[in-house]
């Protein structure tokens, strides 16, 4: 056994986990700031329209008839009014209506909690008339987060969609914008 100790090459211990934590870093802040700077908006605003739907308008005017059709809402509004004008509606007059998000206001905010936050609530006061031409009349229905707060940035699509026999395939879809 050697006793002395061993002097002429000597190994210097290399610290690796300080460039793992960096590099780490590193990419999860050019993460956070792909998803800040490029915002995925969809296709611009737009409307669909299938037989007996004459108009559908978002608004954030609590109005008996539709106000002016908006497209973005900057600063996002606590409630989203939506507007269907049927006219010759072959139908039943029982209409629903589905909100999704097709848009969010950065990758980051996909991942997070809560992304499905909106509601909707049919208002009733529609003023229907009934003639040999089918349905007329305005149906209103109201988009509010579940918390009450403001609706959360990014593209929405609403659906307004008759139930119940004879109405199969009748739909209006119209696209908007909250925020910038």
């Amino acid at each position: 056994m050697n006793w002395l100790p061993e002097t002429g090459s000597r190994k210097v211990a290399r610290r690796r986990w300080p460039w793992v934590i960096l590099v780490a870093l590193a990419l999860m802040a050019a993460w956070f700031l792909a998803g800040t700077f490029s915002r995925t908006t969809g296709a611009p605003p737009r409307k669909e329209l299938s037989s007996g739907f004459a108009d559908i308008s978002v608004s954030t005017k609590d109005k008996p008839y539709p106000p002016q059709d908006v497209n973005r809402f900057a600063p996002p509004p606590r409630v989203i009014y939506v507007y269907v004008v049927l006219k010759g509606f072959s139908g039943k007059k029982d209409l629903e209506a589905r909100v999704e998000r097709i848009g969010s206001g950065s990758i980051l905010s996909k991942l997070l909690p809560g992304s499905s936050v909106l509601q909707v609530r049919s208002e009733r006061d529609e003023k229907f008339a009934r003639n040999a031409g089918g349905i007329s009349g305005v149906a209103k229905f109201a988009l509010k987060t579940k918390t009450g707060g403001p609706v959360p940035a990014g593209d929405y699509q609403v659906t307004v969609y008759a139930t119940g026999g004879g109405s199969r395939g009748q739909s209006a879809k119209k696209t908007f914008v909250v925020g910038d």
